[in-house]
């Protein structure tokens, strides 16, 4: 099975394992595509989400199931930034749906916590450098955090997903 993981925002990033023979057999992941912002012909240093790259990635890699973070606003956010990260929140669900797909969504706190994780983006890239050491060049820098939490939320589904069939055939 293939699992796609979707960490939203603009430092995000989407993951794909393969589950083959029920063990994690590998894994690919990709920055969140997006493209520069300008307003009357200047450079505004924002992104917008690339909706069509984010289609092209999920179609090429043919997954069974994405998987996304379910976001909410967060206190002390300026009002702007929570509308822009919704807006992409929203347009990764309508890409999902258009692509055939009923995403699963799980918060943080659910699938960060059934990993053992908090909201420590070092930790999140300590666990997945630890759980997919053949990727290590995907986790090596810092901004690298939303590839590692895309891969650990396909990872935790997988968990989720493994535990459940296991516990059906007893």
């Amino acid at each position: 099975m293939k699992i796609c993981g979707i960490d939203p925002g603009q430092k995000g990033g989407i993951a794909f394992i393969d589950t083959s023979a029920h063990r994690l057999y590998g894994l690919r992941t990709f920055e969140m595509p997006g493209f520069n912002v300008s307003l009357r012909g200047k450079k505004t240093g924002k992104k917008i989400l690339d909706a069509s790259e984010v289609a092209k990635i999920i179609r090429l890699e043919a997954p069974e199931v994405v998987v996304i973070e379910h976001v909410h606003a967060m206190p002390k956010q300026g009002v702007t930034s929570m509308f822009n990260f919704g807006k992409d929140f929203g347009t990764l669900i309508g890409v999902s749906h258009a692509l055939g797909y009923k995403p699963v969504l799980y918060s943080a706190k659910v699938w960060k916590g059934g990993l053992g994780l908090n909201s420590s983006k070092e930790l999140s890239l300590e666990t997945a450098r630890s759980l997919f050491p053949s990727n290590l060049d995907d986790f090596k820098r810092k901004k690298d955090d939303g590839r590692a939490e895309a891969a650990l939320l396909a990872y935790y589904h997988w968990k989720s997903i493994s535990s459940v069939s296991s516990q059906k055939q007893k």
